[in-house]
């Protein structure tokens, strides 16, 4: 009874259907829209955040005390005293130089302890996974590839397990390849292809003890929650604390615990992502409203229908049915559009997502596809809820001439709707403008070096090759003098932390002849090394002194520059030249000898922070990976081939990675912000988009409904400009209402947004009356068609028309 009453409704629905092919259009279009944005949107969700890791027992896995690396000792001690965990493993990212059959090539890798694979389920293709023997000091070096490493590199040969390569890192030239990883490996950083064991050996108490760079990984006992876990590891950080007090703050030691793997790893875009889920369901509300709007205009239009239908004995509910199967109909064509147009648009929506997360991959699965499809089926049967109680009500008004004035409770219930419409675009509306000014006033923010005709690559030398500073240092110079004679360089120099590419070394320093204050902080600065042509390459002014020359070389007192915050900080005044900076035994380790402009190191975001810059000869590390930077008399991408002819030409065994115009470094800084402004930006015009054709079909059927009253005005006097601009006043005032509300509630989502912005307060008035204005325009703009046909109506013709 039930499947033949649903079969006969969808049958009837689908003829109701086809014979309003513009209505089920339009309907269709605008479900497919709202749904497909959030099809989107929730494929990224799932996949980041709802799907486990692609490891065994993933939900077990945790990332052990991510504020602080540990020492290998420390990680031994852990293995041994946490009940809580039945494994722990740890990794240190490494990048390494393969050279040998080829050109030389930078390749990004891991130092992992012996039992990493065999915690994250991995299984060799080829040979063996590591073993203890592996780690221990004096032992055969040994590599493990990625299965892509090895199809690209050694073209799948797989005579490669057991054959020495040349694989610089470490200290070490040449390593034995005991395995290749299978292809479904999702390796823990989506850039690794290498990995090499962590040596342990206690002799060695610098890299036993004293050197933490241990990233640790645990899986939890079956039945241990991660509160427990975490009061294990916070115990584990006091004994530590005890051990050596002045290596674990009591805030550090606080801080310690566990946290679920896949936590740690969107972490920092987790708000992100909710943020735009949220955006996304104003754009599916905006959708479902403006749908609603268009099924009360068409159920006025069928109101004899159902008033027969009533009168030949449908009951009430029976209509109200079949009325809402019809609306699910539409729900549901809107969805399977709309799961296509998801899918093509996921890809946008995940952008760096598919890098912070092992095995991410974004797409139309089943999951994503049921979500499209009740999410849509949901929003057609809500949509077609007023329509349908609003058509199945008993009238007799229906079945003689049509009616003379437009009903008041409906024209209430639809401006209602228009004006939630409006809100909500309104929101969006509001929190894209703030993010799109933060953007603008990014773009032109000074990073205090000239980004423009700057070629910028990484070189990195083999330590077989190069074992000593010396001959690095001896390498770069010869290098930067190859450069300089290259047609079209104006200069060439070298740092080892470029700006704005991340990284960073910080160092504590002491002002000779100035003793810190009992409590006083030690003051800090980041900590560059630099060749002498680099201030001249990246156009950063000298202020005042001098910059690095030929004479400040190993052996000549070391000299170091700073930049102009780190002036003011060692002097109030910024005279800082000729202050000399001095270890804890007081001796002098740098006197200053010039003072260069402030740059943005880490974030065009931040302020310049104190800046120490030492010259590559005298600095005695650092120097086994430095980034060029080439500043040219053209377009510096042209000479890119040029520049890595040279480096070829002084050593083809030196890896180069990373070649890119300056400019696109600064541009790719902002990646992450552009992501969200443009994402935000999309759904807000989006919501415009509906917001206007929910106004403009507002106010068409309301002058459709109120042809014969505008006929009587107009046959009595009115004029057309006064029946223009009445119309446009009551189609206007939904538009307003909303426009008000809307920015009330914008003031709800400004605070989630002011982590992402720059230079612009939530609730910026510049930014407020733009959406004003914007939200007026398009609403007056939705207006004006419907009332100028409006003003346009001949009175014959309406007091002729039923």
């Amino acid at each position: 009874m039930v499947i033949g009453t649903l079969t006969s409704d969808l049958r009837y629905g689908a003829r109701s259907l086809v014979r309003a092919p513009l209505f089920t259009l339009m309907a269709i279009v605008t479900f497919a829209l709202g749904v497909g944005a959030n099809a989107a949107v929730f494929s990224v969700v799932h996949a980041a955040l709802l799907s486990p890791l692609p490891y065994p027992d993933a939900d077990r896995l945790v990332r052990v005390w991510p504020e602080r690396p540990l020492s290998v000792r420390e990680f031994i001690q852990l293995q041994q005293e946490t009940a809580a965990l039945s494994g722990v493993a740890a990794s240190s990212d490494e990048v390494f130089t393969v050279g040998g059959d080829g050109p030389a090539e930078e390749v990004a890798g891991a130092a992992v302890t012996t039992d990493y694979f065999t915690l994250l389920g991995a299984r060799p293709a080829l040979g063996r996974l590591f073993t203890a023997g592996d780690s221990i000091a004096g032992a055969d070096p040994a590599v493990i590839l990625s299965h892509e490493f090895w199809e690209r590199r050694f073209g799948r040969d797989p005579s490669v397990v057991g054959r020495r390569i040349a694989i610089g890192g470490q200290g070490t030239a040449e390593r034995r390849v005991v395995g290749v990883l299978t292809p479904d490996f999702a390796p823990a950083s989506f850039r690794h292809r290498v990995w090499v064991p962590v040596t342990i050996d206690p002799n060695d108490e610098v890299s036993y003890s004293h050197q933490a760079f241990l990233a640790v990984v645990g899986r939890l006992r079956p039945s241990i929650p991660v509160n427990q876990a975490s009061a294990d590891v916070k115990a584990f950080a006091a004994r530590l604390r005890q051990q050596t007090p002045e290596a674990f703050s009591e805030a550090l030691v606080a801080r310690a615990g566990v946290v679920p793997l896949q936590a740690y790893y969107v972490r920092e875009v987790r708000s992100t992502v909710w943020l735009l889920a949220g955006a996304v369901v104003f754009v599916l509300l905006i959708a479902c409203v403006n749908v609603t709007t268009m099924g009360l205009a068409r159920a006025a239009g069928r109101s004899r229908e159902l008033a027969v239908r009533a009168a030949l004995g449908a009951s009430r509910r029976r209509l109200v049915g079949q009325l809402l199967v019809e609306s699910a109909m539409l729900g549901l064509a809107g969805g399977l559009v709309g799961a296509g147009l998801g899918h093509l648009a996921a890809g946008a929506v995940a952008g760096r997502l598919e890098q912070l997360v092992p095995g991410m991959v974004v797409g139309l699965d089943w999951k994503v596809l049921a979500f499209a499809l009740a999410t849509a089926t949901a929003a057609g049967v809500a949509a077609g809820v007023v329509p349908a109680i609003r058509a199945s009500r008993p009238a007799a008004g229906p079945l003689r001439a049509g009616a003379a004035t437009a009903d008041r409770r409906r024209r209430l219930v639809t401006h209602l709707l228009v004006t939630t419409e409006v809100a909500a675009a309104v929101v969006l509306t509001a929190g894209a403008a703030l993010l799109i000014e933060s953007m603008r006033r990014l773009q032109v923010v000074d990073p205090g070096f000239e980004s423009a005709r700057v070629l910028s690559l990484r070189v990195r030398p083999q330590a077989a090759r190069y074992p000593d500073n010396a001959r690095l240092v001896a390498y770069y110079r010869d290098l930067l003098d190859r450069l300089a004679s290259v047609p079209d360089v104006e200069a060439a120099g070298a740092i080892h932390l470029l700006p704005l590419a991340g990284g960073n070394v910080r160092v504590l320093y002491a002002v000779g002849g100035r003793p810190l204050a009992a409590g006083t902080p030690q003051p800090s600065a980041n900590y560059r090394i630099v060749t002498p042509g680099y201030f001249r390459a990246m156009g950063i002014p000298l202020r005042s002194g001098r910059l690095f020359g030929p004479d400040d070389r190993e052996g000549a007192p070391p000299v170091g520059l700073i930049n102009e915050t780190m002036a003011r900080q060692i002097d109030a005044a910024g005279n800082a030249v000729g202050r000399q900076l001095v270890g804890d035994d007081g001796e002098v380790w740098s006197t200053i000898v010039g003072v260069v402009a402030d740059t943005r190191q880490s974030s065009l975001y931040d302020e310049s922070s104190p800046e120490l810059y030492l010259s590559y000869a005298q600095a005695g590390e650092f120097l086994s990976s430095m980034y060029l930077t080439v500043r040219t008399r053209r377009d510096p991408a042209s000479l890119a081939d040029p520049v890595q002819t040279a480096l070829r030409n002084l050593d083809d065994q030196v890896a180069v990675a990373l070649v890119r115009p300056m400019a696109d470094v600064v541009r790719e800084s902002l990646n992450a912000s552009r992501q969200v402004t443009g994402l935000f930006g999309l759904f807000a015009a989006l919501a415009l988009a509906l917001g206007a054709a929910g106004v403009y079909g507002v106010a068409s059927q309301a002058v459709a409904q109120r042809t014969r009253e505008i006929g009587v005005r107009m046959a009595l006097g009115a004029s057309r400009t006064a029946v223009f601009s009445r119309a446009t006043r009551e189609g206007l005032a939904p538009v307003a209402y909303g426009l008000m509300f809307g920015l009330v509630g914008s003031f709800w989502l400004e605070p989630l947004l002011a982590n992402r912005l720059f230079d612009v307060a939530p609730g910026d008035p510049v930014a407020t009356l733009a959406v004003a204005g914007v939200l007026l325009l398009v609403g007056a703009a939705a207006c004006m068609v419907p009332a100028r046909r409006a003003s346009r109506v001949s009175p014959i013709e309406a007091l002729r028309c039923d």
